[in-house]
């Protein structure tokens, strides 16, 4: 291995040649740990392809990630539409959205429902407007996104939406003016207000749905995650502790004080760790934690994986390795 990656460097040195170092996919394993006060047990799932398995944990995993994907994907549509709407004569192109940072979902019981705060990520919007001769290029962020709402985890209705603390700046360039900046600064004054328009509320029950399965026949539901417990599989001194939550989750969400949901934030090239050869990553996807009549309970799904390190080389003046 070290002499096929000398090989390539000299090859990069020598031409126009470009050396790329990729990770392969050598093995992975997701857990589920269950706690009850002090104690806790663990459960292994061997992943079948990177971040994938077929079993209940792959699954959970694809729909807690697939929830902060599809916030995402709303802010793009809300954020390109709300710009439009402030172009002024501008032609304005949406570029990408990126939400990161972890994402924070604080529970309490509300009248029957459950308040829920989400709090925590950042979102950044890449934009060019131009007119004329004129192009600007702008990067709106939305600081510490947050808002609250009223959630039926039984259908997944979503009422009470608050209005959204979503802190947000800008940043502009223009090529031989300054004229786009007030366009973006209307859409900063916009949103720094907290105004939620039905578009925007429509962007929160849509995202803010998602936590509930429909399919589970009128029981409480938080990503499928009674799916997810299965019985026998959690026992702890002798106590199915596993299966009492799922017996009782109704109960358990409508009697618990503080309960919260911690998701992780999507995967960067910063979560990986390289050492040589090998590339490991060690993820938080999930945790919920919550206390009932003294008890402290708490699920977290992590992921671990192994990826073989190598150098590409690309372009004429690579040497071509057997």
């Amino acid at each position: 291995m070290l002499a096929a990656v000398l090989v390539l460097h000299g090859a990069v040195m020598s031409g126009p040649a470009s050396a790329t170092v990729t990770r392969t996919f050598s093995s992975g394993t997701f857990t589920a740990r269950l706690s009850y006060d002090a104690k806790s047990v663990a459960l292994n799932e061997k992943m079948t392809a990177p971040l994938t398995s077929a079993g209940p944990l792959g699954s959970f995993n694809g729909t807690v990630r697939n929830f902060y994907a599809n916030l995402n994907a709303n802010l793009d549509a809300a954020i390109s539409q709300e710009l439009a709407q402030n172009a002024n004569g501008y032609s304005v192109k949406f570029n990408y959205g990126l939400l990161n940072g972890p994402m924070n979902l604080a529970m309490a019981t509300e009248n029957g429902l459950l308040r829920v705060t989400l709090s925590g990520p950042t979102y950044t919007a890449s934009v060019t407007g131009s007119k004329s001769i004129v192009t600007c290029d702008s990067i709106v962020t939305l600081n510490s996104i947050s808002f609250s709402f009223l959630y039926n985890p039984i259908n997944g209705a979503v009422q009470g939406v608050t209005q959204a603390q979503l802190n947000p700046t800008q940043s502009t360039s223009c090529s031989n003016s300054l004229e786009f900046i007030p366009v973006l600064g209307d859409f900063i004054n916009h949103w720094a207000a907290g105004l939620v328009n039905s578009q925007t509320a429509s962007l929160l029950a849509n995202s803010a749905a998602q936590i509930s399965n429909a399919a589970n026949g009128g029981q409480y539901q938080l990503f499928g995650l009674t799916s997810v417990i299965r019985p026998g599989q959690y026992v702890i001194d002798g106590v199915d502790v596993g299966a009492y939550i799922v017996n009782n989750f109704t109960y358990l969400l409508s009697t618990s004080g503080a309960m919260n949901i911690t998701i992780g934030a999507p995967l960067t090239t910063a979560s990986y760790v390289d050492t040589g050869p090998y590339s490991y990553l060690n993820a938080t996807v999930f945790s919920f934690n919550f206390t009932n009549a003294a008890h402290n309970y708490g699920f977290a799904l992590t992921e671990a994986a192994v990826y073989n390190q190598g150098t590409v080389c690309s372009g004429p003046n690579c040497t071509n390795l057997p």
